[in-house]
């Protein structure tokens, strides 16, 4: 049977085109309706919704976030226990600029952390981070002339 819908509408409404013609708000569709986040459009095409669109921008800012970064060839964690771990090492080298830790930076990567590195990574890793709250920002600003129904696929 063929699949209509109100446009911006994320349920589907499957009825036969004589019951379909009595509801001229309803816009016969490509398709079946795909996964959530997807609401129907006039064209008769599914599309994300500007909802789901920010949805998935957030997730991957977070992606980035926490998926580390690199300094002197290293590989740095940046997730959140990550970055309590850094919290909690700055008080410690407020206390005793002088000492060092061997530090595991990510997985299989060891070092020995003294306060003139930590500085370095303290920077890198506020960069790092910075960058990914940077990148959602022009994300969420490119999306704010989608209208509210979304876009197909064909137009992100």
């Amino acid at each position: 049977m063929p699949v209509y819908a109100k446009a911006g509408e994320s349920l589907q409404h499957i009825m036969n085109p004589l019951q379909a013609a009595k509801h001229p708000e309803l816009v016969l569709m490509e398709g079946p309706r795909p996964a959530d986040g997807y609401v129907a459009a006039d064209s008769g095409r599914w599309v994300l919704s500007r909802a789901a669109l920010l949805q998935a921008v957030s997730a991957e800012k977070n992606r980035r976030r926490d998926s580390g970064f690199m300094l002197d060839g290293v590989l740095w964690d940046s997730d959140y226990a990550a970055r309590l771990a850094y919290a909690e090492m700055a008080a410690r080298f407020a206390a005793a600029p002088d000492c060092t830790v061997h530090w595991k930076a990510s997985a299989g990567n060891w070092v020995m952390l003294d306060s003139a590195l930590f500085d370095r990574v303290r920077t890198a890793a506020e960069a790092h981070i910075a960058a990914a709250y940077e990148w959602q920002r022009q994300q969420e600003a490119a999306l704010a002339s989608v209208p509210d129904e979304g876009q197909t696929a064909a137009d992100c």
